[in-house]
């Protein structure tokens, strides 16, 4: 759908990435955060009226994180 538009896969819009998800939810928007010892994402499919707010305290967030979003959405695309 962004691609349509001009747009490469991922672009950025207020600090927020908007990228390509699949058909049933074709945009994604994801914002990450990090300080020292902290990891954070917050992730929307508006289609679908469905998001993930995530917050952990430790340097391997992401890889939880990565996991949580596996298991919750249940998304191949987010595996990369």
């Amino acid at each position: 759908m962004l691609q349509g538009a001009g747009l490469s896969a991922a672009v950025l819009g207020l600090g927020w990435e908007v990228i390509n998800g699949p058909p049933d939810d074709p945009i994604i928007l994801l914002h990450t955060g990090s300080d020292e010892g902290i990891k954070t994402m917050i992730l929307v499919l508006p289609t679908s009226q469905r998001g993930l707010v995530m917050f952990t305290n430790g340097e391997r967030g992401m890889e939880v994180i990565g996991r949580i979003l596996h298991s919750s959405l249940s998304m191949k695309e987010l595996d990369q």
